[in-house]
């Protein structure tokens, strides 16, 4: 809206036909391995963690927590994804992407795990403790 530079050329038009030039995207695409992997789990994250909003919002409503409470946990959800992403630069200098696809992913499962676990206790940090350091 503010920007007035133009980032892309003037192009002439692609006599290709729309189904060439999708199949020609696909193929360039299934033809490199970490850009596909990328697109698939990328894709299915988004499309897995929109409906976790919305199953949240319903186990939140069956709990009895007001609407107030509920929009106060999804903007604190907002606030940690904020954080997240000013924290990003840093972690993304000191880890490899590899490193960092498979811990978002190892993250994303505990958390979808979490989600649908019974019982408030069941993601809390306790849980993930040792069983040597737990109290008996």
């Amino acid at each position: 809206m503010w920007m007035r530079t133009p980032f892309q050329e003037a192009r002439d038009r692609d006599p290709a036909p729309l189904r060439a030039q999708i199949r020609e995207g696909i193929s360039w695409l299934w033809s490199h391995a970490y850009v596909r992997t990328s697109a698939l789990i990328f894709a299915s994250g988004n499309f897995v963690f929109s409906g976790i909003y919305l199953v949240f919002v319903v186990i939140a409503k069956r709990a009895g927590l007001s609407p107030a409470a509920i929009g106060a946990l999804i903007a604190i959800f907002g606030g940690a994804s904020l954080a997240g992403s000013l924290l990003a630069p840093r972690i993304a200098r000191r880890l490899s992407m590899r490193a960092i696809m498979l811990g978002n992913e190892w993250l994303s499962a505990a958390i979808i795990l979490c989600a649908f676990s019974p019982g408030p206790s069941s993601c809390s940090p306790a849980r993930f403790r040792s069983p040597s350091s737990r109290p008996r």
